[in-house]
């Protein structure tokens, strides 16, 4: 029992993953500042124009993907690094497109006491 563990103590490749467990837990912390910077931003235009921005929708959605890759490697559910080690993740097509007008509904503006019933 105490051989294993003197193994897996001296193995280099134990190491080496912590190293990329540490470069990655810090990038994702990066990521999860922008994702939350991207959230405003888009709330914000959303709020003074109406409409959502293209490109941020995608670079959001690629951040997220890349911070669900790193938080694999970091679980160890996954050997594989992500970016920069690997390719950037590509948006995929959207599930349900979000629309200014699907978030305003003029029922919203009464308060549920006072609709009748």
């Amino acid at each position: 029992m105490v051989e294993k563990i003197k193994i897996n103590i001296l193995n280099p490749d134990t190491w080496i993953r912590g190293i990329f467990m540490i470069l990655f837990g810090f990038l994702s912390f990066i990521s999860r500042l922008i994702l939350i910077v991207i959230s405003v931003l888009q709330f914000i235009l959303l709020a003074f124009r109406g409409s959502l921005n293209e490109n941020l929708k995608k670079l959001g959605e690629t951040v997220s993907t890349w911070s669900y890759q790193a938080f694999l490697f970091l679980t160890y559910n996954t050997d594989e690094k992500p970016f920069p080690f690997s390719d950037w993740p590509d948006p995929k097509e959207p599930i349900e497109e979000i629309s200014a007008s699907s978030l305003i509904n003029e029922e919203d503006d009464i308060p549920s006491f006072v609709k009748e019933k």
